[in-house]
């Protein structure tokens, strides 16, 4: 498994901070673009840590944003990248069936939703494979009221 940041509390991972979040998620993508053979270059690792706003922000990210706009198609790479972690995780899902796969998940949303405390140009990709956190609540809303009108359907 990667070597990234990250405490282990009551049986699940915490990542402390969103410079922990995008480490593990850099590290994962970049892990399966090795595995696929087509590792990214180091200007593309350099985009994911990209942020304009958010704690880890230098000014040197912006330097970096105009030479990967000259170089790269932003479509073309947020597809790159989601095909990535998409692959990572499902790999990580399937590595981890029978002995917590279940964990797995609520790793990469821990990630996620830590990740979405602040602005960065990553949560991009990571949201259009896992969706939003405002996504997942107002799913587990959802089901909750479907649960409860069932109930009132079944007493009566």
């Amino acid at each position: 498994m990667s070597d990234y940041l990250f405490v282990r509390a009551k049986d699940m991972m915490i990542f402390q901070n969103v410079v922990e979040a995008k480490r593990f998620f850099i590290t994962k993508i970049s892990e399966e673009a090795e595995r696929e053979g087509r590792p990214l270059s180091e200007l593309e690792v350099k985009m994911l840590w990209f942020t304009e706003k958010g704690s880890d922000a230098k000014p040197d990210y912006l330097e970096t944003a105009a030479e990967f706009s000259e170089r790269y198609d932003d479509d073309e790479y947020e597809k790159r990248i989601s095909h990535l972690l998409r692959n990572a995780y499902n790999r990580d899902v399937r590595l981890g069936a029978g002995t917590g796969a279940e964990d797995t998940k609520k790793i990469y949303q821990a990630a996620r939703d830590v990740l979405a405390q602040e602005d960065h140009y990553l949560l991009i990709m990571v949201q259009n494979v896992f969706g939003s956190s405002f996504q997942s609540w107002l799913s587990l809303l959802q089901n909750a009221v479907k649960a409860l009108a069932e109930d009132r359907v079944a007493i009566r």
